[in-house]
């Protein structure tokens, strides 16, 4: 419960972390923007999520696809090049296409399924992770924000949805 419970958690934080990227767009994070980025790391790691096994045929967990937008706000907006790293690298796990599951009747209802989503879901995740990779590196050379609706418009012609 604990985990289902941190996929709410981190997303209540990252609105936090949207609020200040939206309304103060040329500050630095206020103590209360770290603290949230932390509440949001913090939850990101704890949050359900499924275990799959990489291509270092070592196990990692890949986080629920309903965090697909607080994992690309958090790495837009963090510092830390190793969880930059980490939410790019969940954002291309999450657009690996796998069958979508149906529940059958002798299952648990008590305890969540495997996740599982379809190719619209995907791609999604897939342009989020592109989308993610060419952000974090324009905010690096340029030391600033950058608009990701912008950059979706120069990358893909398009903005489209993360949630």
């Amino acid at each position: 419960m604990q985990e289902v419970f941190g996929v709410f958690v981190a997303s209540f934080w990252i609105l936090f972390v949207y609020l200040h990227r939206v309304c103060w767009w040329n500050l630095a994070h206020s103590a209360g923007g770290r603290t949230a980025l932390e509440k949001v790391w913090t939850h990101l790691q704890s949050a359900y999520g499924e275990w799959m096994t990489g291509s270092e045929k070592r196990e990692r967990k890949i986080v629920h696809p309903a965090l697909l937008w607080p994992v690309f706000l958090f790495a837009a907006e963090c510092i830390e090049e190793n969880r930059k790293t980490w939410a790019i690298d969940q954002l291309e796990a999450l657009a690996q296409a796998r069958p979508v599951l149906q529940l059958h009747d002798d299952e648990d209802e008590e305890i969540l399924p495997p996740f599982r989503i379809g190719f619209g879901a995907t791609r999604n995740a897939k342009r989020a992770a592109v989308l993610l990779r060419e952000l974090v590196d324009q905010q690096a050379k340029l030391g600033a924000r950058v608009d990701d609706r912008d950059l979706s418009m120069k990358l893909f012609g398009c903005c489209f949805s993360f949630v």
